[in-house]
């Protein structure tokens, strides 16, 4: 069977996370939002990721769809230092699913896994799957600095299935759109 990598076809997902967030931290006198290897900004102003041929283990039970590349955000001086990496959207077979990531928290935080929302359903239109609204959970709301209460909405999500990929695995995912 041939990889989405070896095939030169992936997805590619593409979020704001919290638009709200995104606006606080912007507006901070030092605040900072970075994204790296593998994440870029898309002509709409979400952070794009394409699929990640190795993304290590990852539960069998569902359907996995696994995303590579970095979103950091800085801002009070270094109070303010989140950082959120390779994104991986759970399937389950009712419809419903999981939005887990790894998050790094503070100048000294560790590193882990995090189931960070959930949603009831996820549609496909065409090849488009859409996630309307995926909800924080109580590690998404401290990860967002606990201003936020569990059950509130991120922003949906949308990830373009099977586009041609021509760039390297590193480099910025072109918009298909």
């Amino acid at each position: 069977m041939t990889s989405d990598h070896e095939s030169g076809f992936g997805h590619v997902l593409r979020w704001s996370l919290r638009s709200s967030f995104r606006e606080y931290v912007a507006a901070l006198q030092d605040g900072e939002e970075e994204v790296r290897e593998g994440a870029a900004i898309d002509h709409e102003g979400r952070f794009a990721m394409h699929s990640d041929p190795a993304p290590g283990d990852t539960p069998n039970d569902d359907l996995v769809l696994t995303f590579r590349g970095t979103v950091s955000f800085r801002g009070h001086g270094g109070i303010l230092a989140v950082e959120l990496e390779n994104p991986w959207i759970h399937l389950s077979q009712d419809g419903g699913g999981t939005v887990s990531l790894v998050v790094r928290q503070g100048l000294r935080g560790g590193r882990r896994r995090s189931v960070i929302a959930s949603f009831d359903e996820a549609r496909r239109v065409h090849d488009v799957l859409l996630i309307g609204q995926p909800r924080m959970t109580s590690a998404g709301v401290a990860m967002l600095g606990d201003v936020y209460q569990p059950g509130d909405l991120f922003d949906p999500i949308e990830i373009q299935m099977n586009v041609m990929r021509e760039h390297g695995a590193n480099e910025p995912p072109p918009s298909p759109f």
